[in-house]
């Protein structure tokens, strides 16, 4: 008989739904829940703070940005209302909305920036902001301007939704209001359904040059591209691609710019639309971006597709993408993304009715009327953040010797007082959360992790470890270890 140690890695390689659990990476984990993979560590997230409370006892969301010249202002949507939220004071600008989820865009002309905004409610005329003011836009077209449902600028003209429909009305270059003119993309959806999103794509042609694509994405999970500057004209004005997806989340924010590309959520899992072209369907357990958490992305949108609050949001500072995804109508999680990385973790903790970047910084919508600043301070609101990872499960006897498992230690960086547990699983096992039973205190950078008894017998194990900051600092998971014994005659 004799004795090892085995070391588990930093779990740089991020939260692994995909694979069988005898075959993942030594860098994967199993779980990996409120601790971000960075290229070299592991990192208990920052927190959340209250940014304003504007009063409003509905939830507040949708935020917008509206970035005009030097000026910037964030604006929020909650029990009807419009309100400025910049200064950290809430400033009501306009009322009477019977919808809070919005659509909305920049747009700037010769008269100035505008924030161009409509909801899905079949009630509500779309507003434009100009930065001091909200008030309805001015046009003529659909039988209701109310029913003009989400909004996008594409080739200098601004295109409306007409809710429940497959249609869009657009306007002159260069307006956001005015004439609007139909255009009907019915007749190109052979399973019907009405449109889920409008987006555009900017893809290399393959000349060395790119195409600024229109993309409508029906909720069928029918894609349409179309190119041209005026669909007012046949050969201004052309489609340039077909396929299928699968069927989008509910809601305006099933789509996302992440640089050139575009991510979609849908039943697929989050899929960037350049990994259709190549077979026209699905490459959804193949993807580079996608394949880490298949399973974990397309569960979530089978489970909880129907429910609002989904978004995804770049956040460049961060070097992620952040994906809200509703557990329930008042509970939310995120699948976070790496994006320099490829790698995948989970946050709960964050309730986050909707998203929003202001000066490059990220903050959401909560219950009772809140914005909060995220990915700042230590505490999610003045509550302890628990991170919690369970290693991939590796089999040091190489699934020929069984191994007792003796002791376990964590290695943690830590700038502020911590407290954790360290179970180690075996042979596929799960453990549940216990109490916090080590602590460790520290005033300067300190690297922390006693060896701790444990207890198992089994091919493979997983070291799992809770994590709790209970003082200002960072927290780093460098690696963790475990003894074991192998012999063919363990028993």
């Amino acid at each position: 008989m004799s004795a090892n140690v085995a070391k588990f890695p930093s779990p740089t390689g991020g939260w692994n739904a995909i694979d069988a659990l005898d075959a993942m990476a030594p860098n994967n984990a199993v779980i990996l829940d409120n601790i971000f993979p960075s290229a070299t560590t592991a990192t208990l997230r920052k927190g959340h703070a209250v940014f304003c409370s504007t009063g409003e006892a509905g939830a507040v969301k949708t935020l917008f940005d509206y970035s005009g010249g030097g000026t910037s202002k964030l604006l929020a949507a909650a029990s009807g209302k419009i309100i400025d939220v910049t200064s950290g004071t809430a400033s009501v600008l306009a009322t009477g909305y019977n919808s809070d989820i919005w659509s909305f865009t920049n747009f700037a002309t010769a008269g100035g920036t505008y924030v161009i905004a409509c909801n899905d409610s079949g009630l509500d005329t779309p507003f434009v902001y100009n930065g001091a003011a909200v008030a309805a836009i001015v046009a003529a077209g659909p039988g209701s301007l109310a029913n003009l449902s989400q909004v996008m600028i594409y080739q200098q003209r601004t295109f409306y939704v007409e809710r429940n429909t497959l249609s869009v009305w657009y306007t002159a270059a260069g307006a956001f209001q005015g004439a609007l003119t139909q255009f009907d993309f019915g007749p190109f959806c052979s399973k019907g359904g009405s449109i889920a999103a409008i987006t555009t794509w900017t893809r290399d042609n393959g000349y060395g040059g790119a195409d600024d694509l229109f993309v409508v994405v029906t909720t069928k999970g029918q894609v349409l591209l179309y190119n041209g500057p005026n669909p007012s004209v046949a050969t201004l004005w052309a489609m340039s691609g077909q396929f299928n997806v699968g069927t989008p989340v509910s809601g305006p924010r099933a789509v996302v710019r992440t640089g050139p590309d575009i991510l979609l959520l849908c039943g697929d899992g989050y899929q960037p639309l350049s990994e259709y072209l190549g077979s026209g369907s699905t490459r959804a357990q193949t993807t580079d971006l996608a394949r880490q958490i298949g399973n974990a992305a397309s569960d979530a949108v089978r489970d909880f597709g129907a429910l609002a609050g989904w978004q995804a949001m770049v956040y460049p500072r961060g070097t992620a993408i952040i994906i809200n995804v509703p557990q329930s109508s008042t509970t939310f999680w995120q699948h976070v993304v790496n994006t320099t990385t490829g790698s995948w973790c989970r946050y709960k903790g964050q309730n986050s009715y909707c998203w929003g970047l202001y000066n490059s910084d990220p903050y959401f919508g909560g219950a009772a009327g809140v914005v909060y600043k995220a990915d700042t301070g230590w505490q999610d609101n003045g509550a302890d953040i628990v991170g919690e990872c369970q290693a991939s499960f590796q089999s040091p006897g190489q699934m020929v010797q069984m191994s007792r498992w003796i002791m376990a230690r964590p290695l943690i960086r830590t700038t502020g007082n911590i407290a954790y547990h360290l179970s180690l699983d075996v042979d596929f096992s799960t453990s549940s959360l216990p109490t916090l039973d080590v602590t460790a205190s520290a005033s300067s950078q300190t690297v922390v992790g006693a060896w701790l008894s444990t207890t198992g017998i089994g091919y493979s194990a997983a070291p799992h470890i809770w994590i709790k900051r209970t003082a200002d600092g960072t927290v780093e998971l460098m690696n963790l270890q475990a003894t074991f014994e192998t012999s063919r005659s363990v028993v």
